[in-house]
Parts: C-alpha cells; structure tokens; sequence
C-alpha cells in the first residue's frame, strides 16, 4: 500500500485499546489480482441471482468491485495503492461485524445496522461504529457500500472529502 495510507493505519492501531487491532484483509491488487476477483464476483452474482438482466448483474458487480481497467481518470481503488480492506480484531479475534467481508447484499453497507439493527445486532452496530470513527478519526474515507473498505488519497477518498485524487494506478506494481 501507499506510504500515506500506511501511516494512518499505524496512527489507527495506536488509538486502539490493548488487545484490539487492525485485521488487514486486502490491499494494493495488481490488475491480474482485480480481474480474478471480479471475475469471481461476476460468478457469484449470477448465480445468486438468475433472472437478473445483464445490465442488472453490471450494476451489482458495479457496486461492489471495480472493473479491472487501466483508466487514467477513473482507476480501480485497489490498483492505486490507497485502499484497504480490513475490520477489528480482539484479543487475536476478528469482530462480528453483522456481515462477512466481501458481502455482496445491502447489509454490508456501513450504515445498514444504523438503519435497521435487529435484536441481538447491537454488538455488529456498535463495531461498526468503531472501525468508522477510528479510521475517519486519521483521515480515511469509507466506502459506504463495503462497511471494511477505507481509502486514502485516490478518487473515491477526493470524492468524499472534497479534495484533489493524488495517487492513481499503481504501474509498478503491475504484473
């Protein structure tokens, strides 16, 4: 990942209580890497959900991974080095977050517990709201269909935050 991006997750983990901490699942992706998996997501998703149109399936996939394509404007987020897909772990345990990671349904939006938590969601809610307060609290921007994706310095982040994208797609790191 990104120096910049490296560095705020160090300042996160420091704020963590003792036994908490960060649970990186994923990082830079190479082209290679984004193609797989949105590839497999493609898989998923028409599988899951058979009569849905071409265009419905583009649009799921859309929401959920980037096309993997070298756009000099519009990069994938993990092919530039300043995204990061993680949660919290305590005591060397991964947190229930209400979802898997990579949950491509509606609840894995940050938000969707803050919307509607069922009894028995307020420990995911709650965690949720930490992982959210802790990375903003550096500088990052969450993705807010993917409760575990945050961002530094590439598009997604300038959309967020109003400013300018200074990291964009990663050339060498491509395979």
């Amino acid at each position: 990942m990104r120096r910049g991006l490296a560095l705020r997750l160090a300042q996160a983990a420091e704020k963590l209580p003792e036994g908490w901490s960060l649970l990186i699942f994923d990082g830079l992706r190479t082209m290679r890497l984004q193609q797989a998996l949105y590839d497999q997501f493609r898989e998923v998703v028409i599988r899951e959900r058979l009569q849905a149109s071409p265009a419905e399936i583009e649009m799921v996939l859309d929401t959920f991974v980037a096309k993997p394509v070298k756009r000099r404007n519009r990069p994938a987020p993990h092919t530039t080095g300043g995204a990061v897909d993680l949660t919290l772990s305590k005591n060397g345990t991964a947190l229930d977050m209400g979802t898997g990671f990579d949950d491509l349904t509606a609840m894995a939006h940050t938000d969707w517990l803050e919307r509607s938590c069922p009894p028995g969601q307020e420990d995911c809610r709650d965690a949720r709201r930490i992982l959210y307060n802790l990375m903003t609290s550096v500088g990052l921007a969450n993705y807010p269909c993917e409760w575990w994706h945050y961002a530094y310095g590439e598009r997604q982040w300038a959309v967020r935050t109003g400013k300018s994208p200074f990291y964009g797609y990663c050339k060498e790191c491509d395979e």
